[in-house]
């Protein structure tokens, strides 16, 4: 599929997914009114079956909806497809910048090739546009970044670009490449590893429990709700005080409505998906330093830029090279999110 048609269809879809969790939570909340109205005008003035079965028949109806859409969360779909557009644009950007850009500041080009399609391959695992089947799980037990790029099929091994970086270095001052800036890379990537991305990672872990909690508790309330209408319905000997059936089959509706609400309307699930996606932005940003610092120094992008580019990734204004980018006490490197 050609890119312009794959972005075509990723904004379809974000606009799609957006336009479905409005309508979903418009119609939930307004049926879900609807039924506590029912149910309190029931309880208030003792009609029964009149008023209790529409208010039944309302709530269930509601529970089995809210039950279907926790599971997809809209909001979550519209943020990835949302993300996934960005991301597409920012490869077709690198790839003008790669066309362009003077010769003797170009990254190698076989490398650049090869971790375009690595990065194509993974935007479309991270992104599926498909809902069933292939779609992300929405409540994971275990959150882990976004992954934005495959695993490099072949690798130097520690010992040896250990070995060779010296010789490396002296060969490739002309490419803007020397020891202290290896250091510094190396001291960003570890503060990313070890402030960055577990932070974000740890918020997307809090906000998937919050939004999983809210997501059960919602339909479980609608369906209290309607088994107390339907007792209250069936209550004809008057064993059971009807009134305060249709009351408390109110205040169960009520707070589905609101739970639903706390989960849906304020996009948990969008929240937890920019988390996952910002741990996944600085761990791509952390491959992206590791394997360029792995490759060749005579093959590398230049260092000057390199190191640009990485600043601005970070938030970062890029300093003269006699400043770090990134102090040794910081305890996190970016300043974007």
């Amino acid at each position: 599929m050609p890119p312009q048609t794959e972005l075509r269809c990723m904004l379809s879809s974000q606009k799609q997914r957006d336009n479905w969790n409005k309508l979903f939570q418009r119609t939930l909340t307004s049926t879900m009114m609807v039924a506590c109205v029912l149910s309190a005008l029931a309880g208030c003035t003792g009609a029964g079956l009149s008023l209790n079965l529409p208010a039944f028949m309302l709530n269930a109806g509601a529970a089995s909806m809210m039950a279907i859409i926790n599971q997809f969360q809209p909001s979550q779909l519209a943020e990835e497809q949302r993300t996934a557009v960005r991301l597409f644009r920012k490869i077709a950007a690198d790839v003008h910048y790669a066309l362009n850009v003077p010769d003797h500041l170009r990254q190698n080009m076989l490398s650049f090739y090869s971790d375009c399609r690595r990065r194509l391959h993974a935007l479309d695992k991270a992104f599926p546009m498909p809902l069933t089947p292939g779609g992300l799980e929405k409540f994971p037990s275990q959150v882990v970044p976004t992954v934005l790029r495959d695993p490099q099929e072949e690798q130097l091994l520690p010992h040896q670009q250990s070995s060779k970086e010296d010789t490396q270095l002296r060969l490739a001052e002309d490419n803007g490449w020397n020891e202290r800036l290896v250091l510094e890379l190396k001291n960003v990537s570890s503060t990313l590893r070890t402030g960055d991305i577990p932070k974000y990672t740890s918020w997307a872990t809090n906000v998937v429990k919050v939004n999983k909690l809210l997501a059960v508790s919602s339909p479980v309330f609608a369906v209290i709700a309607a088994i107390l209408n339907m007792l209250s319905m069936t209550n004809v000997l008057g064993t059971l005080p009807g009134g305060m059936l249709g009351m408390w089959a109110a205040i169960c509706g009520i707070l589905a409505t609101f739970l639903g609400s706390m989960s849906n309307d304020m996009q948990l699930g969008m929240v937890f998906e920019l988390y996952r996606n910002s741990a996944g932005y600085y761990a791509d940003l952390d491959t992206s330093i590791t394997e360029m610092l792995q490759m060749p120094a005579e093959k590398r992008e230049n260092g000057a830029i390199f190191r640009q580019r990485v600043a601005y990734q970070l938030g970062r204004w890029p300093c003269s090279e006699a400043e770090p980018m990134v102090d040794a006490a910081v305890k996190e490197a970016g300043t974007l999110f």
